[in-house]
């Protein structure tokens, strides 16, 4: 199963996520979609992917 692990650099940036836990990558990435959404994504930039490498790191 992949996981994915929030950074603390970026944990201001996801408030509904617990940076430095691994949690499974579609769960992450569910919860990164339903805040965008939520926050109009219409008038944010379109990310080229939902989990930057940058923001996250990944295993499995």
């Amino acid at each position: 199963m992949r996981e994915a692990r929030l950074r603390p650099k970026y944990a201001n940036l996801y408030p509904t996520l617990t940076p430095g836990q691994w949690e499974p990558a579609a769960r992450v990435a569910e919860a990164v979609l339903a805040r965008l959404l939520l926050l109009e994504i219409s008038e944010s930039p379109l990310l080229e992917r939902v989990l930057p490498e940058e923001h996250f790191e990944f295993r499995g």
